[in-house]
């Protein structure tokens, strides 16, 4: 997604402080070199080797990670940002990777009645990952949704009728940064008396057992893509090398994704 196609959601969401106009955004662009996202980007080890390239191909031509000056969520400034509305746009790609998913998740025989994910990208994921489950499992899997504010937080569950006390719980998110809106998600899951079987990722920027898991939440813990190597590339915003540098405002993460 280049600059130009947001300009229009920026115009009525942008508060930033300290930017007065459009040029005065970093520009940005995609990767498309296979080397290059294969040495940020590690896929988990239960894919084979086939599925691993297919997997680089699609976050290549897709546009998944992107270069340029970002303010991310968390508050923090990075030089590379994971666009999964980029990959998701096509639905041949985001079948392929909610089927790789999903079929790990048949695999480690995870029981699941119910997924529930933001109203965010995240929801495009669960959904075709929740509709695979069924297909292959012949098992009915309902489908929750958190309300998300603003800030892209989840504030409240949108449809609670399919939440059942005692029923055992998948967390589904496209991204993980720090780990926040999931606990939120979780914090959100448990008012109903489910049991949280774990939390399922497209992606992460920290390694899995860096993020802080809200305790008791289940074993379960998958990303299909550890881009903790991103890190490196983050920085705080009062250390930032790339303001100190260029003379552009970061672009806001909330409004790529």
């Amino acid at each position: 997604m280049r600059l130009s196609v947001i300009k229009s959601k920026l115009t009525e969401m942008l508060k930033e402080p300290n930017v007065d106009s459009f040029d005065e955004l970093a520009s940005f662009g995609p990767i498309n070199d296979e080397k290059l996202i294969s040495s940020f980007l590690k896929i988990d080890h239960r894919a084979n080797d086939v599925n691993k390239q297919k997997l680089i191909k699609m976050m290549t031509e897709s546009g998944f990670l992107l270069e340029g000056h970002f303010s991310l969520l968390s508050g923090m400034h990075s030089k590379y940002f994971l666009s999964f509305n980029n990959l998701a746009r096509s639905t041949p790609r985001l079948h392929a990777v909610s089927e790789l998913i999903a079929d790990i998740i048949i695999d480690e025989r995870i029981e699941v009645d119910a997924i529930i994910a933001p109203e965010t990208a995240g929801s495009y994921l669960a959904s075709v990952i929740g509709g695979i489950l069924f297909k292959k499992g012949k098992k009915e899997v309902e489908m929750v949704y958190a309300k998300t504010d603003d800030d892209k937080k989840p504030t409240s569950i949108i449809n609670y009728l399919g939440l059942k006390a005692g029923s055992k719980v998948l967390i589904v998110n496209d991204l993980v940064t720090t780990g926040a809106g999931i606990k939120e998600l979780y914090n959100l899951s448990t008012k109903y008396g489910v049991t949280v079987q774990g939390f399922v990722m497209f992606a992460t920027r920290k390694r899995l057992q860096d993020i802080p898991w809200p305790p008791n939440s289940g074993q379960f813990r998958f990303a299909l893509v550890d881009g903790s190597a991103l890190e490196n590339h983050t920085y705080r915003s009062s250390d930032c090398p790339i303001c100190k540098n260029e003379q552009t405002k970061p672009v806001p993460s909330m409004y790529l994704n």
